[in-house]
């Protein structure tokens, strides 16, 4: 049996601005100071009307994945057990329904489980902010990750046959690219791209530009080069207001149809089907999975991480405080 995990980064901001503070650092400080500590500590905290609760971690054996287990508390809608005579009791120890965070130091992102009656990403999100104090200017952002399925679409392909650029020129350039291209490793094609938008923007009196590179009329089999037009899809921000649309056509084999992928606005939250033997993940399993779950999308995680990462801020106070009761 398998059940889907879904991929996210979670990330500390300092004054609104996204940092590189560890984030395996303040889990073990919260573990230390609130599950660890010979002090009463408040595990359980209420948000939405509901209780969530923290519970033991499970860490690998090089401690560079964690998985959190978070519980929603079930209340009055409790399960029924049966006694000895087979007369219906209501079971009374606590009990919750449960999602696990993993996260994973080395690529920096973080996987959740999905069962839907158990705490909500939102939860989670509200949950270690209340750990953390308030008046540091400091809070905790979970994000999902996204992949483009056109992108994947074209990437599967076997034969690309054109793409065509529609863009917007009254649009800023700035949030065009993915990120600053050195000049010395700029690809020729990538290079040509650029020189061409920037000229046709500042010296063209049009407001629209519609761009087409094809093969034209030629053999069944011939294609673009497939691997040049996936790197300067990737090097294009298809999210920015310049871009009004971008097509490609392409065939899956040399005698099927021709298709078409359209590549805005076509993003999916990245996931994984994680094994597991009940109905639901476990955190073991979460964490069992965890190696698997990296190799099978680690194309589309280091992808998006390159450009998250771009404008990360080296963070400037110390270890953040761990807030135990509310």
């Amino acid at each position: 049996m398998s059940r889907k995990v879904e991929f996210y980064t979670i990330t500390i901001y300092q004054n609104e601005v996204k940092t590189d503070y560890s984030i395996m650092n303040l889990f073990r400080n919260i573990k230390i100071n609130l599950l660890e500590s010979e002090h009463n500590t408040d595990r359980t905290r209420k948000f939405d009307g509901r209780k969530i609760r923290l519970f033991s971690y499970y860490e690998s054996l090089n401690y560079n994945q964690i998985v959190l287990p978070f519980g929603r508390d079930k209340g009055t809608n409790k399960p029924y057990g049966v006694d000895k005579k087979d007369r219906l009791e209501e079971i009374p120890r606590d009990l919750y329904d449960v999602n696990s965070l993993g996260y994973d130091s080395e690529y920096n992102i973080m996987l959740y489980t999905t069962n839907q009656s158990g705490p909500t990403i939102k939860n989670v999100e509200q949950y270690l902010n209340s750990c953390i104090s308030s008046n540091i200017g400091v809070n905790l952002r979970i994000e999902p990750i996204e992949y483009n399925t056109g992108i994947e679409k074209v990437r599967n392909a076997e034969l690309v046959k054109s793409i065509t650029f529609s863009l917007d020129l009254g649009q800023s350039l700035n949030a065009y690219y993915n990120r600053q291209i050195d000049d010395s490793g700029r690809a020729p094609l990538l290079e040509a791209f650029r020189n061409f938008t920037e000229t046709a923007q500042s010296e063209g009196d049009s407001r629209l530009l519609s761009l087409k590179m094809s093969l034209g009329h030629t053999r069944r089999d011939a294609t673009l080069n497939k691997d040049s037009i996936l790197y300067l899809l990737e090097q294009i921000n298809i999210d920015s207001g310049f871009v009004k649309e971008i097509r490609v056509d392409y065939k899956n084999g040399t005698n099927e149809k021709l298709d078409f992928a359209t590549l805005k606005d076509t993003k999916l939250l990245l996931s994984h089907n994680c094994t597991c033997a009940g109905s639901q993940v476990s955190p073991q399993e979460l964490l069992n999975n965890f190696d698997s779950a990296i190799e099978n999308r680690v194309r589309e995680i280091t992808s998006h991480m390159r450009v998250f990462d771009q404008d990360k801020e080296q963070y400037t106070g110390g270890d953040i405080p761990i807030i135990v009761n509310v």
